[in-house]
């Protein structure tokens, strides 16, 4: 949990990648957006990555990925351009960076510019976007 500007950050936790925002003492205050901060719901199904080492102490991970296969009657994943967002624990974005990425596969990412603490890595692609929880331990 996180305070800032009258503003209380949690993650739900219980391996759900969800950032909960509470306005602090204002009844009325509108609604936050949630976008870059949770994972798409599609119809499609979900796609897989994963981060290692996680938690993260070097600066260097592995982002493993797998894109959804083909159903009855659903768009088929395709390769591509994908692009990869990590967000801290306030929703802003700290790195973004754009990927090159087939059926399934593997990238290298230098987190060496992230601080110690939680953060949600996005990955979108055309039709899928999925998101992992990252812990950086310095």
């Amino acid at each position: 949990m996180v305070s800032a500007d009258s503003t209380l950050f949690a993650l739900k936790g219980n391996n759900t990648n969800e950032l909960w925002r509470y306005a602090l003492g204002s009844a009325n205050a509108p609604q936050p957006s949630r976008e870059g901060v949770m994972a798409a719901q599609t119809t499609l199904g979900d796609w897989q990555i994963a981060i290692s080492p996680n938690p993260l102490a070097s600066g260097f991970a592995m982002l493993r990925y797998s894109l959804p296969h083909c159903r009855t009657g659903a768009v088929e994943a395709k390769a591509g351009m994908a692009m990869l967002n990590v967000f801290d624990v306030t929703g802003r974005t700290v790195l973004s960076q754009t990927l090159a990425v087939g059926r399934t596969g593997t990238a290298s990412l230098d987190l060496r510019k992230l601080k110690m603490g939680v953060y949600l890595v996005k990955v979108t692609t055309e039709d899928f976007s999925t998101t992992q929880k990252l812990v950086v331990e310095h």
